[in-house]
């Protein structure tokens, strides 16, 4: 969703500047002054929403790019980019003959893995055509579901993930057992483009989401315009059914402000 507005905005009542004030506290807003510069507004948008959706990051090891395609048969995964730095293709370049496993999250999986091939194709323009061969060494390994203190073992994760996000206290008998670093820490202080942010924070979040065992990661993803106090983040996930005669457990949802990103 995005939100347009015409400036000057100095007629609206106290109703609508309440209205819009929240609305930009969750999706993009940006301020136009004709129909001409509307147009542009939403032409701009619309290619941004488009880079997302058809070319993903993903993030391998410490490198993150952008996936033309990725694609999964067993224990096999294959990614294709384009890089356009010299620096990210020789990293995912020597990845082979690194030894030891990689943490890599797409936009539909997440895994440790060991990178077996990365073929490589100079272009024209500079750029190097990739593809990148990965061995699934193991799915990310599930967390034991564990009950604390009389709350269930869901409570005790979003519990968990909220002190991770949010910088909720957690009591001291949590500690050890329903902590966890914050996900979205390695893009704090970055300045990435907001829409690099916005899919990179989606990749990481769900990978720990997929490491509870929770089948497709977040339902639903929100992650407000940059704010000086940070970020406005919305996720909703289904938790596992973990027993066959239990009935499917409710939506989950938790929102509040991450540290810039």
């Amino acid at each position: 969703m995005a939100l347009f507005v015409r400036d000057p905005f100095d007629g609206a009542d106290g109703q609508q500047r309440n209205f819009v004030g929240g609305i930009r506290a969750r999706y993009t807003t940006a301020s136009c002054t004709d129909t001409a510069q509307l147009g542009q507004r939403v032409e701009e948008r619309l290619r941004v929403m488009a880079a997302e959706s058809l070319t993903p990051w993903v993030a391998l090891g410490e490198t993150a790019f952008r996936a033309s395609s990725t694609r999964n048969s067993g224990e096999t995964v294959m990614v294709r980019a384009t890089s356009r730095s010299s620096r990210v293709a020789e990293l995912i370049k020597s990845l082979p003959d690194a030894r030891g496993e990689v943490a890599y999250a797409g936009p539909h999986e997440s895994a440790l893995v060991r990178v077996t091939d990365v073929s490589t194709e100079a272009t024209s323009t500079g750029s190097q055509n990739l593809e990148i061969t990965m061995r699934s060494t193991s799915r990310q390994q599930h967390s034991t579901p564990m009950s604390i203190n009389g709350m269930s073992a869901d409570d005790v994760f979003e519990k968990a993930l909220r002190g991770a996000l949010f910088g909720e206290p957690v009591e001291n008998s949590f500690w050890g057992l329903a902590t966890m670093e914050d996900p979205l820490e390695i893009l704090w202080g970055r300045n990435l483009p907001d829409a690099v942010a916005r899919s990179l924070a989606h990749a990481l979040t769900n990978e720990v989401l997929r490491h509870q065992d929770i089948k497709g990661g977040s339902s639903t993803f929100t992650l407000g315009p940059p704010k000086a106090n940070g970020r406005l983040l919305e996720i909703s996930w289904f938790p596992p059914r973990r027993y066959a005669n239990e009935p499917a457990p409710a939506e989950r949802t938790l929102a509040g402000t991450v540290a810039p990103i």
